[in-house]
């Protein structure tokens, strides 16, 4: 349902405010001579782009239309859209705007909205509400937060920059807001412009979208039983399988509030990741963050859960960061923890040593980025941004210039203030062994191989080391195994310092993941020693590869393909002009290709398995009609072939390893031109503006014969080499193969040799 519109307006606003004309002017000569507008407009939430949105709408009422609609929405949840046209003035420079007609406009948020009395009320921009596929620059959901909290505007830009250095979270940039109508459009203000997270959001950090995302708006972890009631009201749930809502929040919440104790972290890390929540944590506190999950107990709220439908756990993630920077510079490193009814800190940071000792070893790496040299770079030049219109629009702020001006000069001590202080915490200060040198052998493993990871520790304190641990994964939970320095674990000589540990061999295709974990000897108070880890990232960034498949050796090669088939041949149904591939059978004897695998992606080594009875005869071609429709035949794959570029790979059954029996990997494709081996199964490749699909693309040439250095070139040190096997009465100057050597084999080179090779 929405709000239409009953006018007809001109698509640009006719009138540039003030505020713009100043930003021009400031912005044209302090930032463009240094570089800080430097970036890819395109990027909507590069922060070094400060962009004007304008909200043009028919009625003059439109804030009233807009209050409405928020009433409607928090009694019904039902999203009402009043209609305008958005324009985007790219820089200050840009007097003219883009315009994206018929976005849907709602208010959105909660104490953001009713705490404000006036018109900067937060926005969510829907740029397909009205027109299909209608997006600004890669994105459809357009979040603009009015900072109801932060008298500085730039708190949760600053956040979120140093959080995307340890764990998914949001982008954000900053914004002016302009909202009215055609010729009587105002100006609002600054606002913090920030990613959704939504399936896209989740797509680029996990690899999959397709998991529920669950938002805490009171619900702080605790279990209360198995009745999906009393989750959620409390957590409000989005995507993924909707007759498994809550099922895997509640399990979650089962294994954290009721296994036992010792049993925890081994239960629980099945099921979430731990350290994620421990990343999360020492973010809260390392950035003082007044309104994390730690907030308001038991009612903890401002993150979101997601399901990694992948590796089948759910993650904590990041939220609403408008009020760090925000609380005591002098608040312990576990800051209320100590809390029955948070049970993510209280119980399995607090009640698992080992797991107290990964969070202040993440609260130690993520204090070290608080330096305030570098951050007051951005703060300079976001307030080269926000001074401009503060100046202008301060009316329809919420906060007046003195109070940004004096929240801006704490930020300034705050900041280096809360460095001091962690600086000097004992806990974060003990010495943990330091990791170097982290090496992977083979470096490019096949499925066949186990594969060897050494790295070298070096104590840092007179405790000396109690362990060092590699964890591992292909899916799901990271698997530790001991790392040794005994000589017998591909380290070397024992005891030099080096430690090793291997991986399985896994399937080829598969990704492998992991990280190291080296802790010190020190176990005061109950302690599983300092951590550090390598990367320092840990499971947010880990090392990894990719399993290779091991060669088979095959007959079958991939002779000729399609990827853009206009008018060239049609498939045996006659439905149309599919993408192709053709096989060619290089052996002397007819080929089963019964359980063989083709492929677009080489990752995937057992993508499309070739049915029972198909076979190649000696010296045969095949074509394979890759249309994503199996349904139509055996030799119909269920995959297409991109004309952009892409893969092709045919792997052997499973029985046999599954080994890679040919591969190639190409590039943009023109329409009806095939790309193929230069001959049939040679190594070189060419285009073919006249394909050959289903026949040969012609005989290999027979060698260069008077190129007797085999260098690919015929010049004088070719004549002087067969002068020499010809004195010498060596076989190759016996050209008539008549087992003489004279004139005749002289004159049928020379003829060789003027004429070139092919």
């Amino acid at each position: 349902m929405y709000i239409r519109r009953t006018g007809v307006k001109p698509l640009n606003s006719p009138m540039v405010s003030k505020t713009h004309q100043a930003l021009t002017a400031l912005f044209t000569t302090a930032l463009f001579s240094t570089g800080a507008l430097a970036g890819e407009p395109q990027d909507l939430y590069d922060d070094t782009v400060y962009r004007t949105m304008e909200l043009v709408f028919d009625d003059s009422d439109w804030n009233q239309q807009l209050r409405n609609n928020w009433q409607i929405n928090d009694a019904t949840d039902e999203d009402i859209y009043v209609v305008a046209d958005l324009i985007v003035y790219d820089s200050p420079t840009d007097m003219t705007g883009t315009t994206y007609p018929d976005v849907g406009v709602q208010y959105k948020g909660n104490s953001s909205y009713w705490f404000v009395d006036g018109l900067k009320k937060p926005y969510k921009i829907t740029m397909d509400a009205f027109i299909e596929d209608q997006e600004l620059y890669g994105h459809s959901k357009i979040t603009l937060n009015n900072g109801i909290f932060d008298p500085t505007k730039i708190r949760e830009v600053i956040a979120y920059k140093i959080l995307r250095e340890f764990m998914p979270a949001p982008e954000a940039n900053l914004v002016f807001v302009r909202s009215g109508t055609a010729g009587n459009v105002q100006d609002i203000g600054v606002y913090t412009s920030v990613e959704r997270v939504n399936k896209k959001f989740m797509d680029k950090h996990f690899n999959n979208d397709n998991g529920h995302r669950y938002k805490a708006d009171s619900g702080s972890m605790l279990y209360r039983g198995e009745n999906v009631s009393q989750y959620s009201s409390d957590y409000d749930v989005s995507g993924g399988n909707e007759s498994t809502e809550y099922l895997d929040l509640i399990d979650v919440c089962d294994s954290l509030n009721n296994t036992p104790i010792n049993d925890l972290r081994a239960d629980l890390d099945e099921l979430f990741s731990i350290d994620r929540l421990t990343w999360q944590a020492a973010a809260g506190v390392a950035l003082m963050n007044w309104d994390d999950l730690r907030a308001f107990a038991p009612n903890g709220h401002n993150y979101y859960i997601y399901e990694d439908t992948l590796n089948e756990r759910l993650h904590i993630l990041p939220w609403d960061w408008d009020l760090a920077f925000s609380t005591n510079t002098n608040d312990g490193v576990f800051e209320d923890f100590n809390n029955s009814n948070i049970p993510l800190t209280d119980r399995l940071i607090l009640d698992v040593p080992e797991i107290e000792d990964r969070y202040l070893a993440h609260l130690r790496d993520m204090s070290e980025r608080i330096d305030w040299n570098e951050i007051q770079t951005d703060v300079i030049r976001h307030r080269a941004f926000t001074d401009s219109i503060i100046s202008t629009v301060h009316e329809t702020e919420i906060f007046s210039i003195s109070q940004y001006n004096s929240s801006h000069q704490l930020l300034s001590s705050q900041i280096p203030n809360r460095r001091q202080f962690l600086d000097n915490q004992s806990l974060l200060n003990r010495p943990a062994p330091m990791i170097s040198d982290v090496e992977m052998s083979p470096e490019s493993p096949t499925s066949n191989d186990i594969v060897w990871v050494n790295a070298t520790i070096v104590e840092q304190s007179t405790e000396g080391i109690s362990g060092v641990v590699l964890y591992s994964r292909d899916q799901g939970r990271y698997m530790p195994t001991p790392m040794l320095d005994d000589g017998n674990h591909n380290d070397g000589a024992a005891n030099d310092g080096v430690y090793g540990a291997s991986i399985q061999a896994w399937g080829a295709g598969t990704r492998v993941e992991y990280y190291i974990e080296a802790s010190s000897a020190d176990t005061t108070g109950g302690s599983t020693g300092a951590k550090r880890y390598e990367p320092l990232f840990a499971e947010h960034q880990p090392m990894g590869y990719q399993v290779r498949a091991s060669s088979f050796d095959s007959p079958i090669v991939i002779n000729e393909f399609m990827a853009d088939n206009d008018t060239t041949i049609q498939d045996p149904d006659g439905t149309g002009f599919p993408d192709w591939i053709e096989l060619h059978n290089t052996s002397d004897s007819t080929v089963d290709l019964s359980g063989y695998f083709l492929t677009d992606d080489l990752s995937d080594t057992t993508q499309f398995e070739i049915p029972n009875g198909v076979s190649i005869e000696a010296g045969g071609f095949l074509i394979f009609w890759a249309d994503n429709d199996p349904e139509q035949g055996p030799t119909h794959t269920n995959f297409k072939l991109g004309s952009g570029g892409e893969e092709i790979g045919l792997f052997a059954p499973t029985n046999l390893d599954n080994g890679v029996a040919d591969s190639y990997v190409f590039g943009a494709q023109e329409s009806d031109i095939s790309e193929g081996r230069s001959c049939d199964g040679d190594s070189s490749w060419t285009f073919f503006n006249a394909p050959t699909p289903g026949t040969s693309n012609g005989s290999c040439s027979l060698p260069c014969l008077a190129d007797f250095t085999n260098d690919g070139q015929l010049d004088f040190f070719d004549i002087s080499a067969f002068l020499i096997a010809f004195s010498d009465e060596q076989a190759e100057a016996d050209f008539n193969n008549d087992g003489n050597f004279n004139f005749f084999d002289v004159s049928t080179f020379l003829s060789l040799f003027s004429a070139g090779c092919p």
